[in-house]
């Protein structure tokens, strides 16, 4: 009887691993009950609309690799990064599961030269970070100072505010078109929902390039040398996560989700994201999957578990959950 009772607990343990739930209590999104793939499964349709890029570790450990969950497949390579260590949970209430964690000295997560930005004219950026110093630290970005640019996002120490938006003029941009931060508006050790906006159809820059900290706006200040352009300029520069390597700047903190649109959010939308974490992937109720039936587990004999593992398109090897 007991050897029976060890055998249905590792049973079950396996199952619970697979569907993300641990024995710590915490339950993660991608891989309990599964999780959303696309707009028609989503119980939040609209935020899939204009999505070109998703990058979300709090939807759970994928070794060394950052999956781009949008279906335009570009994935990050994680560089000076140990998934051992650097795969944590990331403790935000608003939206639960992992997070990684940037040391500030040389982890970032690095995308490639993709094109999905060049020659747009709108487009957004959506992140939950935790920042854990504001000091020259660069949370996303693709740009390389004076010889290829797009956009940076930036903290720092400047005396005009405690972060800065760049969007890039020209090719060789060093950054003239600029929005600061005001200072306070970022709080260390706090987890921060950011929706950056930027729209070139408008008349000033204040209609070009907006700021959502929290699902609430915010006043930037403009102080660059050169207005806001009204299209994303075409680079050959790397896009990374949590580093502009070209100025050697490094984030230090948590990420948890980064999302890329190729149009403007509106105030209304950035409020219900703020207001549903990962809304974007959630299921609809009535897609929601079963925990399997244990006699009809089977193993793919090319499985890799999910944790540190190899999450496919349609599911974890060849079986969906």
């Amino acid at each position: 009887m007991l050897r029976r009772s060890l055998w249905l607990g590792l049973i079950l343990a396996v199952i619970f691993a697979a569907n993300g739930v641990y024995s710590a209590g915490f339950s993660s999104p991608s891989y309990h009950q599964g999780f959303a793939r696309s707009a028609s499964e989503s119980a939040h349709p609209r935020q899939w609309k204009g999505l070109i890029g998703a990058w979300i570790p709090a939807l759970g450990p994928t070794g060394n690799t950052l999956f781009d969950w949008s279906g335009f497949g570009n994935d990050g390579t994680l560089t000076d990064m140990a998934p051992a260590t650097d795969w944590v949970i990331g403790a935000n209430p608003r939206s639960p599961g992992y997070a990684l964690d940037f040391d500030g000295s040389d982890d970032l997560v690095n995308m490639g030269n993709i094109a999905i930005w060049n020659g747009l004219t709108a487009a957004s950026w959506v992140l939950w970070v935790t920042p854990s110093g504001i000091e020259d630290d660069t949370f996303l970005g693709k740009w390389v100072d004076g010889s290829s640019t797009t956009f940076l996002f930036d903290f720092n120490d400047d005396p005009g505010g405690e972060a800065t938006l760049f969007i890039a003029q020209s090719s060789t941009s060093l950054g003239q078109a600029s929005a600061d931060i005001p200072t306070g508006t970022l709080i260390d050790n706090q987890w921060h929902h950011l929706a950056i906006i930027f729209e070139g159809s408008g008349a000033e820059d204040s209609d070009r390039l907006k700021l959502f900290v929290d699902g609430v706006q915010i006043t930037l200040s403009f102080g660059g040398s050169e207005p806001i352009p009204a299209s994303l300029f075409t680079s050959t520069a790397d896009f990374e996560i949590g580093s502009n390597t070209g100025l050697s700047r490094f984030y230090i903190g948590q990420i948890a989700e980064v999302r890329a649109y190729n149009r403007a959010l509106r105030a209304n939308e950035i409020v219900q994201d703020y207001a549903v974490s990962l809304g974007t992937f959630r299921k609809r109720l009535s897609l929601v999957a079963k925990v399997p039936v244990v006699p009809t587990v089977s193993w793919p004999s090319s499985a890799t578990w999910p944790i540190g593992g190899n999450w496919g398109a349609t599911g974890w090897g060849s079986t969906a959950w």
